[in-house]
């Protein structure tokens, strides 16, 4: 985060996206240490949603697509007024969206890959959402198991597995910048 603050200051929903990492990252850390262990998961994964909506912001709006977001934030308020609607718990509506925003991202990143294949900025994007969806399917398979809904022995290597993939797709997002210097998006 700190090297995107100093190498692109001027891209801002990056620097957002990354700020909103951090503190989605201390609330769920904060998750496994707390008696309000619930709470703090939740809020991690809606402030991790509204990263992942950042990440959305920048890549339409590289891709000139900025006006999809009209379409897309309402479609997240539906599933939540529905989530409620049926007595969802916030964690089983807002995990979704996140899912849905991440995997989205994934599929706008490699897309803006294909059209800039020289940029190095836009493989960092595609690579670090690649990175990124294997973490949180990591983090899936270790809920799941956690949880008693499957049986998995591997447990310890997904958890090792879980910041292999986060690391580096965080570094991978620090570097993927859209902008040029001069303010202008590539």
């Amino acid at each position: 985060m700190v090297y995107a603050f100093f190498k692109s200051p001027s891209d801002a929903w990056l620097l957002a996206a990354l700020i909103l990492t951090l503190v989605a990252d201390t609330f769920l850390l904060g998750a496994t240490h707390r008696s309000h262990a619930e709470v703090y998961q939740t809020t991690g994964i809606a402030v991790f949603a509204l990263a992942q909506i950042m990440h959305l912001t920048r890549l339409l709006t590289a891709l000139r697509h900025r006006n999809a977001l009209a379409l897309y934030l309402p479609m997240v308020l539906l599933v939540m007024a529905i989530g409620t609607f049926c007595d969802q718990s916030l964690l089983h509506i807002i995990a979704p969206i996140y899912a849905t925003t991440l995997l989205l991202n994934l599929v706008l990143a490699m897309h803006y890959r294909s059209l800039h294949r020289n940029s190095q900025a836009a493989n960092n994007a595609r690579l670090g959402f690649m990175l990124f969806v294997a973490c949180d399917f990591c983090v899936a398979l270790e809920f799941l198991t956690r949880s008693g809904s499957i049986t998995l022995s591997i447990l310890p290597l997904i958890s090792y597995l879980v910041w292999l993939f986060y690391y580096p797709s965080q570094v991978f997002l620090a570097h993927s910048s859209l902008k040029k210097p001069d303010n202008d998006v590539i």
